[in-house]
């Protein structure tokens, strides 16, 4: 939703626009803008070295159509910055490149100072109330993506980071004594009269893994 926002008021509306990325690092982030862009797979330009040639002719297209408002876009990965350190930077760039929409993705991965008797999701309220008041003294459009879980808790990438279980299974026809295949990489096994082979596995899930994936 953030790229298509972004692409847009650059594209359409001939806007300036600034996007902040929390989480994602620009390899991610320029991946996917050529993958939405292309019929391209988002995996495979992540290892450009590996591409075919019908791809790479279909990526310098790719980079024909882009070159007619990405110019208009100027992008920059965050981390875990603090709020406060992510409006100068805004304040910044909308005084050196005029940036007249900003797009912050997400908001949840800044790091703020939570008051005793408070929680996230108040801080990130009060900071939703701040970006509003900036950006009409500003004259700006801004936009901010927020995860949020059932509860309407904001939730950053920390909630990636939990220990979870995988439950994998096979079904075949009824045991007759105690066998295990390998599938995959993973062992399933199944007893007597049982008629599924059952895997549980450990997951440690995380942001992203080596190759940009979210895991």
């Amino acid at each position: 939703m953030a790229f298509n926002m972004a692409q847009f008021y650059a594209e359409y509306v001939k806007a300036k626009v600034f996007c902040l990325f929390t989480e994602m690092d620009l390899k991610n982030v320029l991946a996917r803008q050529v993958s939405g862009n292309s019929v391209l797979s988002y995996w495979r330009l992540l290892t450009p070295e590996v591409l075919e040639n019908n791809e790479v002719i279909e990526l310098y297209r790719t980079g024909e159509r882009l070159r007619e408002w990405v110019p208009r876009v100027a992008y920059a990965e965050t981390g875990a910055t603090s709020a406060k350190e992510l409006v100068a930077h805004i304040k910044r760039v909308v005084d050196t490149f005029g940036a007249q929409v900003i797009v912050i993705d997400g908001a949840n991965d800044l790091t703020y100072n939570i008051p005793p008797g408070h929680t996230k999701a108040d801080v990130i309220h009060n900071f939703m109330a701040y970006l509003e008041t900036f950006a009409r003294e500003n004259n700006l459009l801004v936009i901010v993506t927020v995860q949020l879980n059932r509860e309407g808790d904001a939730l950053g990438s920390g909630a990636y980071k939990r220990k979870a279980s995988l439950y994998l299974k096979i079904e075949m026809d009824k045991a007759i004594a105690e066998e295990s295949i390998v599938y995959q990489g993973m062992t399933y096994k199944v007893l007597p009269g049982q008629n599924s082979m059952n895997c549980l596995v450990k997951i440690e899930k995380n942001r992203r893994g080596p190759t940009g994936r979210k895991l």
